[in-house]
């Protein structure tokens, strides 16, 4: 679905499919104009997706607040290994608080991508 100009109420739509694909291993949501309110939408599905192990989300227009609420499941998120936010609007700050979670959730830190890197999340 990335590269695609999805945006929030896109995403709105949807996230009652997504949680019903609770096996989904791979969701490539990057560059397709989501928003901190499209996170919002977006938030519950994820909490659904037990299987998810790679997220890309990079190239979207996501600031700390969408950062933090995406933040808040990351600890419930077992299966999740690679997370990609590059390219978002995403302070020094706010790139901390993701890494402190991140760590905190026994995540590897090698696959958190908050810059730009060809092959994140492949």
């Amino acid at each position: 679905m990335g590269n695609n100009h999805i945006s929030d109420i896109g995403i709105g739509y949807l996230v009652p499919a997504l949680k019903e694909m609770k096996g989904m291993s791979w969701l490539h949501l990057g560059n397709t104009n989501i928003s901190d309110i499209g996170i919002g939408y977006l938030v519950p599905a994820l909490k659904e997706m037990t299987g998810l192990s790679k997220l890309r989300l990079h190239d979207n227009n996501i600031n700390d607040a969408g950062m933090k609420e995406l933040a808040s499941i990351i600890m419930y998120m077992n299966s999740l290994q690679c997370l990609s936010l590059w390219g978002n609007n995403i302070t020094s700050d706010g790139n901390n608080y993701i890494k402190e979670v991140w760590g905190n959730a026994n995540k590897p830190s090698y696959s958190l991508y908050l810059h730009y890197k060809k092959r994140a999340c492949l």
